[in-house]
């Protein structure tokens, strides 16, 4: 469904009748856009599910504007704007659609949009969540449960600057002796004691087991 944005007080109508509905409006590369996206997820977040898939528009990458009569563009979104995008979709477990134009795809877009480590998230029946987080009021962090029984965390910076984050919140429920910790952009382990850092409008995406 397109009803762009659909109401949560409808939520349960939607979940009988259909398995996927916008919660937004048209969603464009402008960084407030994608921001704001991280509330409408929050409030959305009891409503996603095996079979149910609140829809976060499509994602704007690489060549975009072709055919709408307003000339073409390149996406105005940062890198880094694009990995929290495709990071914040994909743990949300929102649908992946890609707006752009396929025959023309750089090798950015194309790696980002092939990261199966990241990409694995969205495939999960489980239900995810928004948690609390004790690095900084502008950290926001996802976490939610993989097939295989591992944990994805998933730590999105929404400020202007600079962060850095431990992974203190892993390891209050973890044994710290026995986790391991993957990063899903970088393909490398990490040990739990590492704190790290995440730029501007960035993300950092781990595995946990």
């Amino acid at each position: 469904l397109s009803p762009g944005p659909a109401l949560i007080n409808k939520a349960h109508h939607y979940k009988k009748y259909a398995n996927m509905w916008r919660i937004t409006d048209d969603f464009w590369d402008d960084w407030r856009l994608l921001k704001d996206m991280f509330e409408r997820c929050e409030i959305w977040q009891t409503h996603t599910g095996d079979g149910n898939w609140p829809d976060c528009d499509m994602l704007p990458l690489n060549v975009l504007g072709y055919g709408w009569g307003h000339g073409e563009w390149h996406t105005k979104f940062t890198e880094d704007e694009q990995k929290t995008m495709l990071t914040l979709w994909s743990i949300f477990r929102s649908p992946l659609m890609i707006g752009t134009d396929l025959p023309r795809l750089n090798q950015f877009t194309l790696d980002l949009l092939s990261n199966d480590e990241i990409l694995q998230m969205n495939k999960s029946p489980y239900q995810s969540r928004m948690i609390s987080n004790s690095c900084h009021e502008d950290i926001v962090i996802w976490s939610n449960k993989s097939i295989d029984g591992g944990l994805f965390y998933c730590y999105f910076n929404l400020s202007d600057d600079e962060k850095e984050c431990s992974f203190e919140l892993m390891n209050k429920s973890e044994n710290k002796s026995k986790i391991t910790i993957r990063d899903l952009w970088n393909h490398t382990g990490l040990d739990s004691s590492t704190n790290f850092k995440i730029k501007p409008h960035g993300n950092m995406a781990f595995m946990v087991k």
